[in-house]
């Protein structure tokens, strides 16, 4: 195959039309500039170049606060102070308690009633508290029906048949 020509594939890009200003375009895209073509006149002697770094002097002289300086801000801190108490005095009015201190008011005064109400444990009185005693005609007829029973398996009629 020849190596000149190449293989197409896909559809077949129109041709290309010639412009008018085609040959100047060309020339002047290739022309540079003369200061990118020219070397610097004050070039360095490469050899001569040493690590730079920072300087260890102080350029900046410190600055000292002017009075006006001052008065601004001691305007700005009693602005400051005067919207915090505007605030304290909005809240206080408008919104007495929040959520979260009136739980904490709660748990409190929870804890001390149940600090208060703590006494010494008395087993007569603890343990009988909530005890029903059964009645002598329940006790005598739960022994009737367990009396029955003759064998783990039995249905407690009384009978003893097995399969």
């Amino acid at each position: 195959m020849n190596s000149s020509r190449r293989k197409v594939i896909g559809p077949a890009l129109p041709p290309k039309e010639p412009s008018l200003d085609e040959g100047t375009e060309s020339i002047a895209s290739s022309a540079r500039e003369e200061w990118m073509t020219v070397p610097p006149e004050d070039r360095l002697d490469p050899l001569s170049i040493k690590p730079r770094q920072f300087s260890r002097k102080s350029a900046r002289t410190p600055i000292i606060p002017s009075a006006e300086d001052e008065t601004e801000v001691e305007k700005a801190k009693e602005e400051a102070k005067e919207k915090e108490e505007l605030i304290e005095q909005y809240n206080a009015r408008y919104r007495p308690h929040s959520l979260y201190s009136i739980h904490q008011d709660i748990k409190s005064t929870n804890k001390k009633a149940k600090h208060m109400e703590k006494e010494s444990f008395d087993w007569d009185r603890d343990m009988n508290q909530n005890v029903k005693r059964p009645s002598q005609k329940y006790t005598n007829d739960m022994m009737t029906r367990a009396g029955d029973l003759s064998g783990r398996f039995t249905p407690g009629s009384g009978s003893k048949k097995f399969l």
